[in-house]
């Protein structure tokens, strides 16, 4: 199951490395979706404005090194985030 969820992910990142606009849309919701627990737990208290604003600056720094990111974005948005 990993592997496939892998497959997806990747898919989606190789779809957004060559300009399709929907999967990088896809692949952007699916990191939000992915990041948004992870802030919750590391951040407890914060206010959600906060964690919004960091997974907006997690996100742009991830799009703007989306051509570098050779496979597992989940994983790369993950360093990012730290």
């Amino acid at each position: 199951m990993a592997e496939e969820n892998n497959a997806e992910w990747n898919s989606l990142l190789e779809k957004a490395r060559a300009g399709d606009r929907t999967a990088q849309e896809s692949l952007c919701e699916k990191i939000r979706v992915r990041l948004w627990p992870v802030l919750q737990y590391r951040l407890c208290g914060w206010p959600p404005q906060i964690l919004e604003d960091i997974i907006q600056d997690t996100l742009v720094i991830f799009i703007e090194k989306l051509s570098i990111i050779e496979s597992n974005p989940q994983k790369y948005v993950l360093s990012v985030l730290r």
